[in-house]
């Protein structure tokens, strides 16, 4: 199972090398019902675009977030969209910006896959296959 973990850390998915996606990895909340997908977007396009939404089969809804400090606090907080300039990658971490998953229709195991489909305002999308999610608690990258 690790060396499949790893394969979906570097395999980089694009669509007609415009937009390249990599370093995807996702985590779940210990209950299963709720999770978070990351990744590395690269825009090689002559134009900025914009990550608009996204779906998933697995679950109910799939939100884009950020996070935000208000009152002092850090806060998750739901965005409409997240800008990709062009000829620039972004990232989506942990405590930054990232999908949300919300309302598992199924268990999600560590051991079985979700496919996550990414709209943008180009009107194209590209869906990534298989992406395990793992519990939160768990490391869930190498360290360097």
């Amino acid at each position: 199972m690790k060396k499949l973990f790893v394969f979906f850390i570097f395999l980089t998915y694009c669509f007609s090398g415009e937009i390249e996606i990599s370093n995807v990895f996702a985590k779940q909340t210990m209950d299963h019902k709720n999770g978070a997908v990351f990744m590395d977007i690269t825009n090689n396009l002559e134009a900025d675009v914009k990550i608009i939404g996204a779906s998933s089969s697995a679950y109910e809804a799939v939100e884009l977030h950020t996070h935000k400090i208000m009152d002092n606090m850090m806060a998750m907080v739901k965005i409409n969209d997240i800008d990709i300039p062009k000829d620039s990658t972004i990232k989506l971490m942990p405590k930054g910006l990232h999908f949300m998953l919300f309302g598992a229709k199924k268990e999600i195991n560590n051991n079985k896959g979700i496919d996550l489909t990414i709209n943008f305002n180009t009107g194209k999308s590209v869906t990534i296959k298989n992406i395990l999610l793992f519990d939160a608690k768990k490391k869930l990258f190498l360290e360097k």
